[in-house]
Parts: structure tokens; C-alpha cells; sequence
């Protein structure tokens, strides 16, 4: 099964001396891209990294619940090791968490250029049939 997933890199929300201090937050919603549905019985992962993904250490992994609604927020306090991020979204419909195909739009912001120490809260996350 392919896996679309999305690499948001980073490098901003840092202090004089250089620490990333600010939390990066995401919220959003889950929707299937035919109906616009909300999608129901699912997860989403947020790993964070440092450096540049595929080669890079896993520093951060936190996993939540899609809300009923298809809302979901993940916060990562300010970790200065982190450089990148990777989302994915699992059906856990069936019992065994299985990635999805998904379509990414970050509202405001290009989700090729998400930096640590930031709020994102227009995420729409669109599942493919």
C-alpha cells in the first residue's frame, strides 16, 4: 500500500540563543475528499525529527483519536532538536492501524514549509477513496 505522507520542514521559532522555545501546534480536521465527510475511526500520527526525513532520528511521536467530528489537535512543546515533521493518517476501522492515501491542505500556510514553534490550526487533511 502506498503512504502518502507529508514532510513538513522547519527551522524558525527559535530564541537569541538559538533553542527553539515556542510549542508547534496542529489542528484541524479529517475528511474523505468525495463527500467531505468527517472521517470516522481513525488516527493521526505526528512525528517530529531531527533532520531531514527519511534520514533522520525520530526525537517526538505523538498519536491521537480523530474526534467524531473529524477534529483533531496535537500539541509539541518547544523541543530545540526538532527539525522536521511527518503526518499520517491511520484507519483503525478494521482493528489494525492501516496508513491511508490523503491529500494535505494547510490552509494559509504551504505544507512544505511548516516551522517548530508555530500555531497551525486551518489543517484539512483529505482521505481519497
Amino acid at each position: 500500500m502506498v503512504v502518502l505522507i507529508l514532510l513538513l520542514v522547519s527551522c524558525e521559532g527559535q530564541d537569541d540563543t538559538g533553542k527553539r522555545t515556542n510549542p508547534t501546534s496542529f489542528s484541524g480536521r479529517v475528511i474523505f475528499q468525495d463527500t467531505q465527510e468527517p472521517f470516522v475511526g481513525g488516527e493521526i500520527g505526528i512525528t517530529g525529527f531531527k533532520g531531514n526525513f527519511p534520514i533522520a532520528d525520530i526525537i517526538s511521536s505523538q498519536f491521537q483519536d480523530i474526534g467524531d467530528d473529524g477534529r483533531f489537535q496535537i500539541l509539541f512543546e518547544g523541543d530545540e532538536s526538532i527539525d522536521s515533521f511527518v503526518i499520517t493518517i491511520f484507519d483503525v476501522s478494521n482493528g489494525t492501524p492501516e496508513p491511508t492515501f490523503s491529500d494535505f491542505n494547510c490552509g494559509s500556510s504551504d505544507c512544505n514549509d511548516i516551522k517548530p514553534g508555530r500555531e497551525y490550526s486551518d489543517i484539512t487533511i483529505e482521505l481519497l477513496r
